[in-house]
C-alpha cells in the first residue's frame, strides 16, 4: 500500500488528468442557472477553495467541477467533476 502522500498525489493526477474520472450521478441544472455558472473549459479556477463550483464543456455537455478537501492538515483540494443534465427552458419536467 503507498504511503499517503503518494496516494494523495495519485488522487489529484486520476481526478485531474484528461480522462476525467467521474464519480458521482448527473445533477440536474436549469439552463438559466447553468448560463451564471463560471466557465473553464481550458483551465481551471485560480481562486481554490473547498465548494467552488464551475462548469467545462466536455464532449457535447457539461460537467460541473467542484474543489473538495481531501481530509489532510496540508490543505490539499482535489476535484470532483459531475455530469450535468441540462434542463432547457420550456421543459415540462422540472
Amino acid at each position: 500500500m503507498p504511503d499517503t502522500r503518494v496516494r494523495r498525489f495519485l488522487q489529484k493526477f486520476i481526478l485531474t488528468s484528461a480522462a476525467e474520472v467521474v464519480f458521482r450521478k448527473p445533477v440536474r441544472i436549469h439552463e438559466l442557472v447553468l448560463d451564471n455558472i463560471l466557465e473553464y473549459s481550458t483551465s481551471l479556477p485560480t481562486g481554490q477553495y473547498a465548494g467552488k463550483r464551475w462548469k467545462r464543456r466536455q464532449g457535447d455537455g457539461w460537467v460541473l467541477g467542484e474543489y473538495i478537501d481531501d481530509g489532510a492538515d496540508d490543505g490539499t483540494l482535489l476535484i470532483q467533476w459531475t455530469p450535468i443534465e441540462v434542463i432547457t427552458r420550456g421543459a415540462k419536467d422540472v
